[in-house]
C-alpha cells in the first residue's frame, strides 16, 4: 500500500458510517470483484451492522449500492478534505487495470463517478 492510500483509508476510517452515520466504522473495500492495483482508494466506511464480514452476518452490495457507496464516500471525504477526491479519482483513472475493467457493467457506474469533475 502506497503512503497516499494510506493517508486515504485513514481519512475514510474518520468519516461515519454512509449508510446510519455510525462513527465506528471499519474501512470496506467496495468493487473487489473489478481488481486492480489502487483497490484501497475504492473504500467506504461502513459501521459493524452494515460491513460484511467473513463468519459475520451476510451483507451483499450490488453493483449500483456499491457505487452509491463509493459516492457518499467521496463527498464526505471532499467535505473535510477538499480537493483530495481529484486526486483519488486521477489515481484510479491511471490505473491500468482499473481502465480494462471499465467496460463491465460494474465499471461503467465507477467510470461514471471518476469522470465527475465534482
Amino acid at each position: 500500500m502506497s503512503p497516499f492510500e494510506e493517508m486515504y483509508m485513514g481519512r475514510v476510517k474518520n468519516v461515519p458510517c454512509v449508510i446510519c452515520a455510525d462513527p465506528r466504522v471499519d474501512v470496506h473495500h467496495l468493487m473487489t470483484g473489478l481488481g486492480g492495483g489502487r483497490m484501497h482508494l475504492l473504500t467506504a466506511p461502513l459501521c459493524l451492522k452494515h460491513h460484511p464480514r467473513p463468519g459475520g452476518k451476510d451483507v451483499n452490495y450490488t453493483d449500483a449500492q456499491e457505487i452509491a457507496l463509493l459516492l457518499e464516500t467521496f463527498r464526505e471525504i471532499e467535505k473535510r478534505w477538499p480537493g483530495h477526491v481529484a486526486q483519488v479519482k486521477a489515481l484510479l483513472l491511471a490505473d491500468r487495470a482499473i481502465q480494462r475493467r471499465i467496460l463491465t457493467h460494474a465499471g461503467r457506474g465507477l467510470k461514471t463517478i471518476l469522470e465527475r469533475t465534482s
